[in-house]
């Protein structure tokens, strides 16, 4: 009798061995798929990125890792009227982990594979972001990164004023962009220096089929968009060599690139990518990328348009322009996830400037801009072309609190302004112009101005404000 209650013993223990298990599985993916499961997952994701999440759901299993489906974040709320496509969308996660470590209370990944991202960032982006408050030495001087990239030919040209419209808008001037004080001393801030290799097996990231798309809420053409990304990124593990490929880089709806190839070096903690060289509106260009994966993701990204004559460019397909020459440079820096940290500065000139929109053709002797962004704010402080007969000024700036402003003002005879203001008013009566010392030369007056989901278009001084939708 003892024999038997042993026997039956044992084979309830097997059967519970075998079923509970079993159970356990299914149930947990029933769970990760139920409207409940789907809910709890997006929450988690949720609380790291601050943005409404939602996804289809999830599954698990020992031979094919934890898979998540149809992972969707929305924009901002500001920007969800004007920007329809979600910030991210995936078609499918696979994350292969380490069982045996995650037993031991572990996270080591094997490799990640993600299916068809695609990523839509608007400019106004920056100005939503739910961010700390960084530390202020951050804010003065990012850290470094253990290799830095070579020296890229960096224009600076001179500052000067510019000449603002005459007031009259409908808003209060913008703020200057906040500086770091002088006397703020500035914390040591540590090199990340080379370690030794990491002798664990390389971790990959698989990327394919990806979209970018960088837009903007005062324009229906993407700024700059990729059609089709894919490759491999080494994020950990022994060093590695690798390559992202993209296909049909376009910009304003012109195409920039067919095919371009991003070589991408891992060497224990940086992520380099560079250097590219390409095209960009007909220009050779070179940029670099490096990442140290480490806390906060210290980063930093060089471009530079090396010296160039007799060039052609276009932007879209209403305006051209030649160039005799053309150089420019620029360098983004800081930790990647405190954004308060990110400064960044960019400078173009170039000479013997022909261009055309339209019908409408011009000359230049030279031009010029400078871009900085530092502070959440982003701003072209001077931009210009400067003609014997016609000339063109601007500036602009996009603050964190999502106001923005931008000017131009267009000098040249009072006929030639005319005629440009066919293109520039939503009607065909005369413009009010601004005139100079001389009657020979008047200045048209052009302004941008309100807040994300408000702005205004003025097309003159003497026309009401235009809302933009």
């Amino acid at each position: 009798m003892t024999r038997k209650w042993i026997k039956k013993a044992i084979l309830v223990a097997v059967s519970l061995a075998i079923t509970v298990p079993l159970l356990a599985y299914g149930l947990s993916n029933l769970y990760l798929l139920s409207p409940k499961g789907r809910e709890w997952i997006a929450g988690k994701i949720q609380q790291r990125i601050s943005l409404e999440t939602s996804v289809r759901g999830a599954t698990w299993s020992p031979w094919n890792g934890v898979t998540l489906y149809g992972l969707q974040v929305r924009q901002a709320e500001p920007l969800r009227e004007a920007i329809k496509s979600p910030l991210l969308s995936v078609k499918e996660i696979r994350v292969m982990p380490t069982w045996r470590a995650l037993i031991r209370r572990q996270l080591l990944i094997k490799n990640i594979n993600i299916q068809q991202p695609s990523l839509t960032i608007p400019i106004e982006l920056l100005s939503q972001i739910p961010t700390k408050q960084p530390d202020p030495s951050l804010a003065v001087k990012p850290p470094e990164l253990a290799v830095k990239p070579p020296d890229l030919a960096m224009v600076s040209p001179k500052s000067e004023k510019l000449a603002p419209p005459p007031s009259g808008g409908h808003t209060a001037p913008l703020p200057k962009p906040q500086q770091a004080s002088p006397s703020q001393p500035e914390a040591p801030v540590a090199r990340i220096e080379s370690l030794p290799e990491n002798p664990q097996p390389t971790i990959w990231i698989d990327i394919s089929d990806a979209r970018l798309k960088i837009v903007s809420t005062l324009t229906r053409s993407p700024l700059y968009q990729i059609s089709k990304l894919d490759g491999k990124l080494p994020i950990g593990g022994k060093n590695a060599e690798s390559s992202l490929t993209l296909r049909n880089i376009k910009s304003f709806g012109s195409l920039l690139a067919g095919k371009m190839k991003i070589p991408i070096e891992w060497k224990t903690p940086v992520l380099k990518f560079g250097a590219l060289d390409g095209g960009f509106f007909g220009l050779d260009c070179v940029m670099e990328a490096q990442f140290a994966l480490t806390p906060n993701i210290p980063f930093q990204i060089s471009s530079a348009i090396p010296t160039q004559k007799d060039k052609e460019i276009s932007f879209g397909e209403l305006l051209h322009a030649k160039l005799g020459s053309v150089a420019a440079g620029g360098l983004l820096k800081g930790l990647l996830l405190i954004p308060g940290s990110w400064q960044g500065r960019f400078a173009a000139q170039s000479s013997d400037i022909a261009s055309r929109y339209t019908d409408q053709e011009g000359r230049f002797e030279q031009g010029r801009a400078l871009v900085i962004f530092q502070n959440g704010a982003l701003s072209c402080v001077d931009a210009r072309l400067t003609g014997e007969s016609l000339s063109i000024l601007g500036n602009a700036t996009l603050i964190s609190d999502g106001r923005a402003a931008a000017n131009a003002r267009i000098v040249g005879p009072p006929e030639t302004l005319a005629a440009i203001s066919k293109h520039t008013r939503p009607d065909d009566s005369a413009p009010k112009l601004t005139f100079l010392s001389t009657p020979q030369r008047a200045a048209l007056d052009l302004k941008i101005f309100g807040r994300l989901g408000e702005f205004y278009y003025q097309p003159d001084p003497g026309y009401a404000p235009i809302l933009l939708k």
